[in-house]
């Protein structure tokens, strides 16, 4: 079976080509249109939009406005805390709208972290 990728081009006319299953989060960095995509062991920086990335794949959820997750790194969900454990240990922040975004997703999907 094929691996789906994420097949991006930057900003900076760069082709980012990355497995799905590689990716743990993508972030908004510190400067204007900075991407931060994280992976397992290693970060990947380039300039483009969270929104451009947010409409290829239904397997990124926007849990933050500078926040992506990959739902299959998600270990749980600790909605009291506003917070998304990953399965490595990371804690991401979850904002209203994305506490929404989250419901919505359980109760179409009908999965559970």
């Amino acid at each position: 079976m094929e691996e789906i990728r994420l097949h991006y081009r930057t900003r900076t006319n760069k082709m980012i080509d990355i497995a799905y299953s590689d990716i743990y989060y993508i972030e908004a960095g510190h400067y204007s249109h900075q991407i931060l995509l994280q992976k397992q062991s290693d970060m990947i920086s380039f300039y483009g939009s969270l929104t451009e990335i947010e409409k290829l794949s239904a397997c990124l959820l926007r849990i933050h406005r500078d926040t992506l997750v990959n739902i299959d790194k998600i270990k749980c969900y600790l909605k009291e805390e506003a917070k998304i454990i990953l399965i490595d240990g990371t804690e991401l922040s979850v904002s209203r709208t994305g506490e929404k975004r989250i419901a919505k997703y359980l109760t179409d999907s009908k999965h559970s972290f």
